[in-house]
Protein backbone atom coordinates (compact mmCIF):
# COMPACT_ATOMS: atom_id res chain seq x y z
CA UNK A 1 0.00 0.00 0.00
CA UNK A 2 1.36 3.19 -1.14
CA UNK A 3 2.06 5.51 1.85
CA UNK A 4 0.30 8.50 -0.05
CA UNK A 5 -3.13 6.51 1.01
CA UNK A 6 -2.71 7.41 4.48
CA UNK A 7 -3.12 10.72 4.14
CA UNK A 8 -5.65 10.34 1.31
CA UNK A 9 -8.13 8.34 3.57
CA UNK A 10 -7.19 10.84 6.72
CA UNK A 11 -7.93 14.16 4.51
CA UNK A 12 -10.01 13.37 1.38
CA UNK A 13 -12.33 10.76 3.44
CA UNK A 14 -12.71 12.80 6.70
CA UNK A 15 -12.85 16.15 5.38
CA UNK A 16 -15.33 16.44 2.90
CA UNK A 17 -17.51 14.07 5.72
CA UNK A 18 -16.85 16.90 8.42
CA UNK A 19 -17.90 19.73 5.79
CA UNK A 20 -21.43 17.86 4.80
CA UNK A 21 -22.22 17.63 8.48
CA UNK A 22 -21.32 21.22 9.03
CA UNK A 23 -22.65 22.95 5.42
CA UNK A 24 -25.17 20.22 4.30
CA UNK A 25 -26.38 17.79 6.78
CA UNK A 26 -29.43 19.44 7.90
CA UNK A 27 -33.28 19.41 7.57
CA UNK A 28 -33.54 22.79 5.41
CA UNK A 29 -31.00 21.32 2.80
CA UNK A 30 -32.89 21.80 -0.50
CA UNK A 31 -32.97 18.67 -2.76
CA UNK A 32 -30.95 20.53 -5.19
CA UNK A 33 -28.06 21.44 -2.89
CA UNK A 34 -28.08 17.38 -1.63
CA UNK A 35 -28.06 16.06 -5.52
CA UNK A 36 -25.80 18.52 -7.00
CA UNK A 37 -23.31 18.02 -4.00
CA UNK A 38 -23.45 13.91 -4.55
CA UNK A 39 -22.61 14.20 -8.07
CA UNK A 40 -19.86 16.64 -7.47
CA UNK A 41 -18.21 14.41 -5.08
CA UNK A 42 -18.54 11.56 -7.09
CA UNK A 43 -16.91 13.50 -9.98
CA UNK A 44 -13.92 14.25 -6.91
CA UNK A 45 -13.56 11.24 -5.69
CA UNK A 46 -13.16 9.36 -9.67
CA UNK A 47 -10.78 11.98 -10.19
CA UNK A 48 -8.92 11.62 -7.15
CA UNK A 49 -8.68 7.50 -7.86
CA UNK A 50 -7.11 8.20 -11.19
CA UNK A 51 -3.85 9.02 -10.60
CA UNK A 52 -3.23 5.98 -8.79
CA UNK A 53 -4.54 3.62 -11.07
CA UNK A 54 -2.15 5.90 -13.78
CA UNK A 55 0.53 5.29 -11.27
CA UNK A 56 -0.13 1.62 -11.21
CA UNK A 57 -0.60 1.63 -7.21
CA UNK A 58 -3.89 -0.44 -7.31
CA UNK A 59 -5.66 -1.78 -10.25
CA UNK A 60 -9.47 -3.07 -10.58
CA UNK A 61 -9.01 -6.72 -12.03
CA UNK A 62 -12.78 -7.26 -13.06
CA UNK A 63 -14.36 -6.18 -16.23
CA UNK A 64 -14.89 -2.49 -15.71
CA UNK A 65 -18.47 -3.06 -18.01
CA UNK A 66 -19.30 -0.38 -20.49
CA UNK A 67 -19.62 2.51 -17.79
CA UNK A 68 -15.76 3.37 -17.71
CA UNK A 69 -13.14 5.59 -17.62
CA UNK A 70 -9.56 4.69 -18.67
CA UNK A 71 -10.11 1.24 -16.46
CA UNK A 72 -11.50 2.98 -14.23
CA UNK A 73 -15.26 1.55 -13.16
CA UNK A 74 -17.36 4.51 -12.94
CA UNK A 75 -19.89 3.04 -10.58
CA UNK A 76 -16.76 2.86 -7.58
CA UNK A 77 -17.31 6.77 -7.66
CA UNK A 78 -20.68 6.77 -6.72
CA UNK A 79 -20.57 4.04 -4.81
CA UNK A 80 -17.38 6.18 -2.44
CA UNK A 81 -19.70 9.24 -2.77
CA UNK A 82 -22.25 7.70 -1.39
CA UNK A 83 -20.13 6.07 1.24
CA UNK A 84 -19.21 9.74 2.35
CA UNK A 85 -22.46 11.23 2.34
CA UNK A 86 -24.44 8.52 4.50
CA UNK A 87 -21.34 8.91 6.67
CA UNK A 88 -22.20 11.87 7.52
CA UNK A 89 -25.91 11.61 7.72
CA UNK A 90 -25.64 8.47 10.15
CA UNK A 91 -22.72 10.59 12.20
CA UNK A 92 -25.42 13.47 12.38
CA UNK A 93 -28.36 11.40 13.35
CA UNK A 94 -26.35 9.65 15.97
CA UNK A 95 -25.06 12.42 17.35
CA UNK A 96 -28.18 14.17 17.22
CA UNK A 97 -30.80 11.33 18.73
CA UNK A 98 -28.48 8.49 20.85
CA UNK A 99 -24.94 9.49 21.46
CA UNK A 100 -25.10 13.45 22.17
CA UNK A 101 -21.97 15.24 23.11
CA UNK A 102 -21.47 12.96 26.49
CA UNK A 103 -20.85 10.06 24.05
CA UNK A 104 -19.19 11.60 21.32
CA UNK A 105 -16.10 9.23 22.15
CA UNK A 106 -18.11 5.61 20.45
CA UNK A 107 -17.75 7.40 17.46
CA UNK A 108 -14.37 6.31 17.08
CA UNK A 109 -16.02 2.87 17.35
CA UNK A 110 -19.11 3.53 15.16
CA UNK A 111 -17.65 5.61 12.35
CA UNK A 112 -15.59 2.54 10.99
CA UNK A 113 -18.64 0.50 11.21
CA UNK A 114 -20.92 3.30 9.50
CA UNK A 115 -17.79 3.50 6.55
CA UNK A 116 -17.78 -0.18 5.90
CA UNK A 117 -21.64 -0.88 6.11
CA UNK A 118 -22.30 2.16 3.81
CA UNK A 119 -19.55 1.37 1.45
CA UNK A 120 -19.96 -2.71 1.21
CA UNK A 121 -23.85 -3.20 1.35
CA UNK A 122 -24.34 -1.43 -2.04
CA UNK A 123 -21.51 -2.88 -3.58
CA UNK A 124 -22.91 -6.36 -3.05
CA UNK A 125 -24.23 -7.19 -6.18
CA UNK A 126 -21.24 -5.70 -8.41
CA UNK A 127 -18.75 -7.54 -5.70
CA UNK A 128 -20.63 -10.80 -6.07
CA UNK A 129 -20.75 -10.36 -10.10
CA UNK A 130 -16.96 -9.56 -10.52
CA UNK A 131 -15.92 -12.40 -7.86
CA UNK A 132 -18.16 -14.89 -9.88
CA UNK A 133 -16.35 -14.61 -13.16
CA UNK A 134 -19.98 -13.29 -14.52
CA UNK A 135 -19.99 -12.90 -18.16
CA UNK A 136 -20.10 -8.46 -19.03
CA UNK A 137 -23.77 -8.81 -19.44
CA UNK A 138 -24.03 -9.84 -15.84
CA UNK A 139 -21.37 -7.46 -14.63
CA UNK A 140 -22.85 -4.59 -16.38
CA UNK A 141 -26.62 -5.19 -14.95
CA UNK A 142 -24.80 -5.62 -11.61
CA UNK A 143 -22.95 -2.49 -11.48
CA UNK A 144 -25.77 -1.06 -12.35
CA UNK A 145 -27.80 -2.38 -9.71
CA UNK A 146 -25.00 -1.01 -7.33
CA UNK A 147 -25.35 2.35 -8.40
CA UNK A 148 -29.18 2.19 -8.04
CA UNK A 149 -28.73 0.95 -4.23
CA UNK A 150 -26.56 4.22 -4.10
CA UNK A 151 -28.87 6.12 -5.25
CA UNK A 152 -31.48 4.98 -3.33
CA UNK A 153 -29.34 5.37 -0.19
CA UNK A 154 -28.81 9.04 -1.20
CA UNK A 155 -32.25 9.44 -1.36
CA UNK A 156 -32.99 7.82 1.99
CA UNK A 157 -30.07 10.09 4.45
CA UNK A 158 -31.69 13.42 2.62
CA UNK A 159 -35.73 11.93 3.85
CA UNK A 160 -34.06 11.26 7.02
CA UNK A 161 -32.24 14.65 7.91
CA UNK A 162 -35.91 16.12 6.90
CA UNK A 163 -37.51 13.62 8.74
CA UNK A 164 -36.00 15.33 11.91
CA UNK A 165 -37.98 18.32 11.74
CA UNK A 166 -39.69 19.41 14.87
CA UNK A 167 -37.89 15.82 16.28
CA UNK A 168 -36.74 16.34 20.11
CA UNK A 169 -33.39 15.81 19.86
CA UNK A 170 -32.81 14.05 23.05
CA UNK A 171 -33.27 10.65 23.31
CA UNK A 172 -36.79 9.56 25.49
CA UNK A 173 -35.95 6.49 27.82
CA UNK A 174 -39.09 4.99 28.59
CA UNK A 175 -38.65 1.98 31.53
CA UNK A 176 -39.51 -1.40 30.73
Amino acid sequence: MPLWLIPNYLFLFSMPVLLMIRYLVRPDVSSRAWWVTYLLLALFVGAMELPGIHASSWRYYADPGLLNFQTYPLWVAFNNAECLLSTAVFIYLLHNTVIGKSRAALFFILTPIIVCASHIAPSIPIATAAHSGADPALLNLAAAMTVGLDFFLVWLGLVLIRYRVGSNPEPVMHPV
